[in-house]
C-alpha cells in the first residue's frame, strides 16, 4: 500500500507537473446553489537542468444553478484562469495591467431546461452547453458533438460548450431519443497559445 502511494506521488514529478484540485462542497444562498473547484497548476521542464514551464495556469471553476420552479432549471459555469506569469517583455508592457497579471475569463456554459415541456416525459434545455453522448475513459469516440479543448494539451479530453436546443423524450428509464439543433454550423477547437512551451 505504502508503495503505490509513494509512486502516486512521484510519478507527476517525474513527468514534471504538479496540479492540485480543491473543491468547493456545493451552498446555497438566496435560491442560488453555488459550486465549483480550483485547480493549482504548478509544470517543470527537465532538460540538462530544472525549470518552472513558461505555462502555468491557476483555474477556477464556478458554477451557479437555480430552480425558480418546479419545471425550470437555471445553470452557469464561469470559468478564470489566471496565468502564474509576468508576461511583461519590455519597461513599457509593465504599464499594461493584462501584462502583469494575465486572466482570461470566459462564459462556459449557461443554459436553462425545461422538465416536462410539452409532454411528461420530454425535457428541453437551451443554451451554451456541455452535450456528452456515452461513456469513456477520456477517449470516446461518440462523443463528438462539442469541440475539443486543446488550450491545454496536457489536459486531453477536455470538450468546450456549444449554443444549442437539446430536446430529450424519455421512452423508459433506460431508453431515451434526443434531438439536437446546434446553432453554429462549426464549432472550433480551442487550441493552446503561442507562449505554450509543449
Amino acid at each position: 500500500m505504502v508503495r503505490i502511494l509513494v509512486s502516486l506521488y512521484i510519478i507527476p514529478i517525474l513527468l514534471g507537473m504538479s496540479r492540485s484540485t480543491i473543491y468547493c462542497a456545493p451552498t446555497s444562498m438566496g435560491g442560488v446553489d453555488i459550486s465549483g473547484n480550483l485547480k493549482l497548476d504548478k509544470r517543470f521542464l527537465v532538460t540538462d537542468s530544472v525549470r518552472i514551464a513558461d505555462y502555468p495556469y491557476h483555474e477556477l471553476d464556478l458554477k451557479l444553478k437555480s430552480n425558480p420552479s418546479e419545471n425550470l432549471s437555471l445553470y452557469t459555469s464561469l470559468k478564470l484562469r489566471l496565468w502564474d506569469q509576468n508576461l511583461a517583455s519590455s519597461s513599457a508592457d509593465l504599464t499594461e495591467i493584462s501584462s502583469n497579471n494575465p486572466y482570461e475569463l470566459s462564459l462556459w456554459e449557461a443554459y436553462a431546461e425545461l422538465y416536462s415541456f410539452v409532454f411528461d416525459k420530454l425535457d428541453f434545455r437551451i443554451g451554451k452547453q456541455r452535450i456528452a453522448w456515452g461513456t469513456a475513459d477520456k477517449i470516446n469516440p461518440t462523443d463528438n458533438l462539442n469541440p475539443d479543448d486543446f488550450s491545454d494539451p496536457l489536459n486531453f479530453g477536455e470538450k468546450v460548450p456549444t449554443e444549442a436546443a437539446n430536446a430529450t423524450y424519455y421512452l423508459s428509464d433506460e431508453y431515451s431519443l434526443q434531438r439536437l439543433y446546434g446553432f453554429r454550423h462549426s464549432s472550433p477547437s480551442c487550441c493552446p497559445g503561442a507562449n505554450f512551451p509543449y
